[in-house]
């Protein structure tokens, strides 16, 4: 395999008069904007081609608990890679070959994954646990340190969130909640702390008939949001629903706010197309507590949080205009950034693309997937170098960010010092 390696010539000071030898605005910044590009500090960014020659071809990339990157290669053997030279296989058979359905899962020294029939496996103290529970194509599993929450899918196209321990010599639902989105992907908040301690949102009541678009991948948008208490999956809060609208997403992102945190996700319907959403809970009630204005029908936009503040990319699959959102009282106010962003690609059910870390950058892909612009907490450029194929999943832990191309190749990008 043919190593490639980019230098981005990138200085993470932000200086105006260097932005024309480091990099490319996409558009032309504002007065405002330019004096904002303060000095944070010297550095550079490197990106080079993963050597996965032992590994073979990638098909789905996740990250373990002590951030060594996790490989579901093409012919369904999943690998964790400390290091290139050190790659180990952990499991074969993992599941299908051609689109793995669910990202395996790897924390408090436990593994869990699809088989190649698409029902949940796990590994824990060296055993491997198989059962017959069919986990739901496009969802998401959490790991908790007694359990997995994980996505059921039945014969009748419905889908229920579990939770699944193990019991004597096997796996077996111990909780459940239905319905939920077939595609759900539920998160752990805190609305009031730590979000390790906290318990689980999710998108449930899947809606096929108020709000059809299929931006996502499907046509099924979800009624309701869940605050589920983590070991019985009973509801916490009285669920949000909006009547006329549906909730355009299959997860959450989660912004901090004060000593705890809200749940932001986009809403669609009445007339309108999508809005960037913020949800807490008020009094055991899940409430909207501020909105953005909402695009016109049938055009979507993909909110994401970088270092507490909440940004959005609008249209991302016909203009990509990039915003940041600043709540005032129930409204979300928007300064546009830029356009020819995209964090997400049509159709597809991962739909924030943005990797980075907070406090220093995240890395934002352009319309087609293959160049990238950094933001900082003082600027955002566009890097000039361009990947051989479109990003299709990114992750990224304290040191790396992973970039996984259509042609199954990894990339690995850190700062230099």
């Amino acid at each position: 395999m043919t190593i490639h390696k980019l230098t981005l010539t990138l200085s993470l000071a932000l200086l105006v008069a260097n932005l024309s030898a480091c990099a490319k605005p996409i558009s032309e910044p504002s007065s405002e904007q330019a004096t904002q590009r303060q000095t944070v500090r010297e550095g550079f960014y490197e990106l080079n081609e993963l050597d996965l020659s032992k590994v073979g071809r990638a098909k789905q990339i996740a990250l373990d608990d002590v951030g060594y990157l996790m490989v579901i290669n093409d012919k369904g053997e999943l690998w964790q890679v400390p290091h290139p030279k050190r790659p180990a296989k952990l499991a074969e058979g993992v599941s299908p070959i051609v689109t793995p359905i669910v990202t395996p899962v790897v924390k408090f020294d436990k593994i869990a994954f699809a088989d190649k029939d698409g029902h949940f496996t796990l590994i824990q103290n060296g055993q491997t646990y198989r059962s017959s529970i069919r986990l739901s194509p496009h969802s998401a599993m959490l790991m908790l340190p007694f359990a997995t929450i994980a996505v059921q899918a039945h014969d009748d196209g419905t889908a229920s969130l579990v939770r699944l321990e193990v019991v004597g010599d096997s796996v077996q639902v111990v909780a459940r909640f239905s319905p939920v989105l077939p595609d759900a992907r539920p998160v752990q908040i805190n609305f009031t702390g730590d979000n390790s301690e906290g318990h689980i949102a999710v998108l449930s009541h899947p809606d096929s008939t108020t709000y059809r678009h299929g931006v996502l991948g499907d046509d099924i948008e979800a009624g309701q949001v869940q605050f589920l208490e983590r070991h019985s999956l009973t509801p916490l809060a009285k669920p949000l629903a909006v009547k006329g609208s549906v909730f355009e997403a299959n997860t959450f992102e989660i912004l901090p706010h004060g000593k705890g945190n809200r749940l932001v996700t986009t809403l669609a319907g009445g007339g309108h197309g999508a809005s960037t959403v913020i949800i807490d809970n008020v009094n055991d009630q899940l409430q909207l507590i501020a909105q953005s204005t909402p695009l016109p029908s049938h055009r979507w936009q993909s909110p994401f949080v970088f270092d507490g503040k909440l940004y959005a990319v609008q249209m991302p699959h016909l203009v990509g205009r990039l915003v940041e959102y600043t709540q005032v009282g129930d409204k979300l106010n928007e300064k546009v950034l830029g356009e020819g962003y995209s964090n997400h690609a049509i159709g597809a059910f991962d739909t924030n693309l943005v990797a980075g870390r907070d406090g220093l950058f995240a890395l934002i892909p352009h319309t087609g997937y293959r160049q990238m612009s950094m933001m900082t907490p003082d600027g955002l450029i566009a890097l000039n170098d361009t990947l051989p194929t479109p990003i299709v999943r990114t992750v990224s832990n304290d040191t790396f960010d992973y970039l996984l191309l259509a042609d199954g190749r990894v990339w690995e990008g850190s700062l230099l010092k």
